[in-house]
């Protein structure tokens, strides 16, 4: 195999490109959390580190070259397997660094599962043949990402609230947080068909609020106008937008409603956005609170945009953490039966949890609280409620146990017609990594029988990706796949594709904080959107 073209082509005079593997297993954040990296991680790194250079021996590659090709991909999700273990033990890393790899057969003699376990469906051969390595990981599959941000360059905020401005710039890794690299990453560094561009939280600008930092980095009107553009831009549509609903902002919730009526009638919407947890002055509210939740709900109905969009789960600085614990989906999804409450990051990390393990009947951690809250309301499989997979999938896809199970659940009790495909990028980078590893995922037949999951077949796989999210946001998959093929950004995809390879991001990191202390110094400037001046 010949050296990518996007690594012959760079100067000798650029920096030396990092030598790791596909799938980052360092620190990150998308701002709403800090992931530090753990032993298992640092030892997993190593470990397929160590095993890319031991298969780009065998075929006389160098070592960057081998992580540069699907090879390095395949060879990473092997050792992962390897070092999950793939069964229900929850000692994740038990394989990991006990000594170096000895052939194909496991970590080492003391390995406690044959490498016959598929968390991620590879097999020996993958990791030495392209071909091969390139069928495990590619597909053809309508990828409708439901979770994905840029950020307004020339927007209000950027005088209003200069310190919500570093906060950007600190999880984009760059001032360059707007349209043009949002598109490059996401439509051309990806296998990303269809998106949704939704907003962050803010304190709206208005004379009750003039005296606080204010500003939202993706305002409602942005998010329409960026959606037309592009839209006008691929001749087809590649593009949906989110409105952003405060309705614990100073100016009221009437005011909200009016906002609500005033998008629907004018620019148009497909999901109304909430962050319960995000609240003036530091106060949340929830979904069932008459006073809040219930108006925008009933309005959201009244104008015939059933889709509410809430984020769950990540423990965001300066947020009101209570008001991020699922525990009202459960009431309004049973209030509401028509209206689709999609939970974005499914709740993951509720009530501060950390790891994801099976169901445990009455749980209120992670995303067990998610399916806690729907079964005491009688909210079963397949019915209005809606798991997203932002943030929450790059957490567990590095542990093939945990993902195993992550998956499973929601399959289960949310349903596998509600689980729905989301990266919240553009803040993780390009989502590739995580559209291959899915792609390649598998729930293990032990899992499956002592759990009652379903089996990851390539339908359900094709419903998470984006048929099921195509139901509730109203797109017809087949005529937009037909379209996409032939727009402007696909073709220029195509173009960079054969220039200079279709795996260029390999190298490339994540944005966002890579120390705890620069992860505090942006959450304080978070924590100041929502203070009284």
């Amino acid at each position: 195999m010949k050296t990518p073209r996007f690594i012959k082509m760079r100067k000798r005079s650029e920096p030396d490109l990092p030598e790791r593997g596909p799938i980052w297993l360092g620190n990150n954040s998308n701002g709403e959390y800090f992931h530090q990296q753990t032993p298992y991680e640092r030892k997993l790194h190593k470990f397929i580190l160590q095993k890319c250079d031991e298969n780009a021996r065998k075929l006389g590659m160098s070592r960057r070259d081998f992580l540069a090709s699907a090879m390095g991909m395949t060879t990473s999700l092997w050792c992962i397997n390897m070092a999950s273990g793939c069964s229900s033990d929850h000692s994740i890393g038990h394989n990991v660094g006990k000594s170096a790899p000895k052939g194909d057969g496991g970590m080492d003699s003391g390995s406690a599962r044959p490498a016959a376990c598929k968390g991620y469906n590879i097999e020996p051969e993958m990791m030495y043949d392209e071909q091969a390595a390139c069928a495990a990981i590619s597909g053809s599959e309508f990828i409708f990402d439901i979770q994905t941000h840029y950020f307004e360059t020339d927007g209000q905020w950027i005088k209003t609230n200069p310190g919500y401005v570093n906060v950007i710039k600190v999880l984009t890794g760059t001032s360059d947080f707007g349209q043009d690299h949002y598109l490059d990453l996401i439509f051309c560094q990806s296998d990303t068909k269809v998106a949704v561009l939704t907003c962050w939280p803010g304190v709206l600008c208005n004379a009750d609020a003039s005296n606080l930092p204010c500003g939202l980095p993706m305002s409602t009107d942005g998010a329409a106008a960026a959606r037309d553009a592009i839209n006008k831009m691929a001749n087809s549509q590649r593009l949906l937008s989110h409105a952003m609903i405060l309705p614990d902002d100073p100016s009221g919730v009437q005011a909200q409603l009016d906002i609500m009526e005033h998008i629907a009638c004018t620019s148009g919407v497909s999901a109304w956005k909430l962050y319960p947890a995000f609240g003036y002055n530091g106060m949340g509210f929830f979904m069932d609170d008459p006073a809040t939740g219930i108006p925008v709900i009933e309005k959201g109905l009244e104008l015939n945009v059933k889709n509410f969009a809430i984020h769950k789960g990540l423990p965001i600085p300066g947020f009101d953490i209570p008001h991020n614990d699922p525990r009202d989906i459960g009431p309004v999804a049973a209030m509401y039966p028509t209206a689709n409450f999609i939970i974005y990051h499914a709740a993951i990390n509720a009530n501060m949890s950390t790891h994801e393990g099976p169901y445990v009947e009455g749980d209120t951690t992670g995303v067990n609280a998610l399916i806690t809250s729907m079964k005491a309301n009688g909210i079963g499989p397949n019915q209005n409620v809606f798991a997203e997979l932002g943030s929450s999938w790059i957490q567990v896809m590095t542990d093939a146990t945990q993902a195993a199970h992550y998956l499973g659940k929601l399959l289960k009790y949310v349903g596998e017609n509600n689980v729905c495909w989301g990266t919240d990028s553009m803040v993780y980078g390009t989502p590739q990594p995580q559209i291959e590893a899915l792609r390649a995922a598998t729930i293990p037949q032990d899992l499956q029988d002592q759990y009652g999951y379903p089996a990851l077949t390539d339908d359900i796989k094709a419903k998470i990706f984006g048929l099921n999210s195509a139901v509730v946001y109203g797109v017809d998959p087949k005529q937009r796949h037909c379209q996409i093929e032939k727009c402007q950004m696909s073709s220029l995809k195509q173009m960079l594709d054969d220039e200079l390879g279709a795996r260029r991001w390999t190298f490339q990191e994540p944005y966002g904080p890579r120390t705890y202390v620069e992860y505090l110094e942006s959450a304080e400037k978070e924590r100041a959107r929502g203070r009284h001046a």
